[in-house]
């Protein structure tokens, strides 16, 4: 049982209600040791309400995001067919260049980490993109009201977009957004994509990077509690 136990860790099974039924009778059923259960629930500090011990969140080690992380992006980059690109990156904390190499993992994006590690902890990450799309029709209002919404709430939000939630742009209802966005959140926003032989948009990275930002969060802060990717 004890290895059972192990498996579910390791894997971080989410067990049904009635397989914990059977777990419990089996050390009910044990005589030699006799077992205490007992039915609880961990208070908001994670403590078990039973027993009052500190239980573990499943959160990842930095080696196991690490191992994650490269497959999930170089998937996301691979599909777009552009050996070599440089992204400008403008940002409420400065501009960045990133020079990605796909056939070569350790080249890919960490302006988004040097971000973070410059202005701070982030409790809630934004896909600027997929929130301004949202039911198809583009509408920048849309993300300055998840991020509204999350402000009320005390949290410090991350807004990671391209275009055309810029932070320059020319169309005066996402310069108000965006003005918005600046003044009470982090926002990093692609600019500019380009290749030696063509440019791509933007839309087609800002997944790349969003999925770093969630990535440098859990693991410079390492826990994944109450961190929140949108």
């Amino acid at each position: 049982m004890f290895e059972t136990f192990l498996e579910f860790r390791k894997c971080r099974d989410l067990l049904s209600n009635d397989t914990v039924e059977v777990i419990k009778q089996w050390f009910d059923s044990q005589m030699d040791p006799k077992w205490v259960t007992s039915w609880s629930t961990s208070s908001q500090t994670f403590h078990c309400q039973a027993c009052k011990q500190k239980l573990e969140t499943g959160e990842y080690s930095a080696e196991e995001l690490e191992e994650i992380k490269h497959p999930i992006i170089a998937h996301v980059l691979k599909s777009h067919k552009v050996p070599q690109v440089q992204v400008r990156s403008f940002t409420t904390g400065g501009n960045y260049i990133d020079d990605i190499d796909l056939e070569n993992q350790s080249s890919f994006p960490d302006s988004i980490t040097r971000f973070i590690e410059t202005t701070g902890r982030y409790d809630v990450v934004l896909d600027a993109l997929n929130i301004a799309y949202f039911k198809g029709d583009f509408g920048a209002w849309k993300v300055k009201s998840v991020a509204s919404h999350f402000l009320k709430q005390n949290k410090k939000v991350l807004v990671v977009g391209s275009r055309p939630m810029s932070l320059h742009s020319k169309d005066k209802r996402v310069a108000s957004v965006m003005d918005f966005l600046s003044e009470h959140c982090g926002v990093f926003c692609l600019q500019k994509i380009g290749s030696q032989k063509s440019f791509v948009k933007g839309q087609q990275y800002d997944d790349v990077y969003f999925l770093s930002a969630g990535h440098a969060l859990w693991a410079r802060y390492h826990s994944g509690v109450g961190r929140l990717v949108y």
